[in-house]
């Protein structure tokens, strides 16, 4: 269950039809690390993931047998409704951020 809500909250930012290709393939999520405030300093934990999803060129997406749509607009990149920014986005390994106040979420992918 809690791979699945993984799944369906991620999403990205970006700038552009290079970086609109660049995401467009298969990526495994290897690493998530979510960092929550405590007392006024960050406390956080990693996990290893070994999750597939596959970016289409349609706007689609595909994991643990969800199906999903995914977009650009501006610096953001949206998948299911969730704006994520683009840390760092190579033809070969993509990590994105979300701030959600008292905590920050980060995920690492590498294209398979």
């Amino acid at each position: 269950m809690a791979l699945a809500m993984c799944i369906a909250t991620i999403g990205f930012t970006s700038c552009g039809k290079d970086s609109e290709d660049l995401i467009v393939g298969k990526w495994e999520l290897y690493s998530q690390e979510t960092c929550y405030m405590e007392d006024g300093s960050w406390d956080c934990d990693r996990d290893s993931y070994n999750i597939i999803i596959t970016f289409n060129e349609d706007g689609t997406f595909e994991s643990l047998g969800m199906l999903g749509r995914w977009s650009i607009s501006g610096d953001s990149f949206y998948m299911n409704e969730n704006e994520w920014v683009i840390e760092d986005l190579t033809s070969s390994h993509m990590r994105l951020r979300i701030d959600g106040g008292d905590y920050i979420k980060r995920n690492c992918f590498r294209r398979i």
